[in-house]
C-alpha cells in the first residue's frame, strides 16, 4: 500500500534530477556571457563537470524531499492531536 507512493516519489525525484543536470548542461552557453568572474567560474564548473552538477542537483532534490516529508509528518501529528482534543472535549 505504501510502496506505490514511494516508487512514485522516487521516479519523480529521478526525473527532476535528470532535468536539473540537463538544464545545467544547456546553460553552458549563456554562462559565457556573465561579467562577474566568480559567478562565471562557478557556472562553468557546474555546467561542465558532470559529477559536481549531479551532486548539487541530488542535494537539492534530497533537501526538497526532506522538507516535504517533515511538513507532512508535522501535519499528521497536529491532526492527531486535534482529534484527541476533540474526543476529550466530548
Amino acid at each position: 500500500m505504501l510502496l506505490a507512493p514511494t516508487f512514485l516519489l522516487f521516479a519523480a525525484s529521478f526525473a527532476a534530477l535528470r532535468l536539473l543536470v540537463w538544464g545545467l548542461h544547456r546553460a553552458d552557453g549563456p554562462i559565457g556571457g556573465i561579467s562577474n568572474f566568480t559567478t562565471y567560474l562557478v557556472g562553468r564548473r557546474l555546467a561542465r563537470s558532470a559529477s559536481v552538477g549531479f551532486a548539487s542537483s541530488l542535494l537539492l532534490i534530497l533537501a526538497t524531499g526532506l522538507l516535504l516529508i517533515s511538513s507532512s509528518y508535522r501535519a499528521t501529528i497536529l491532526g492527531r492531536k486535534a482529534r484527541v482534543r476533540l474526543k476529550a472535549a466530548r
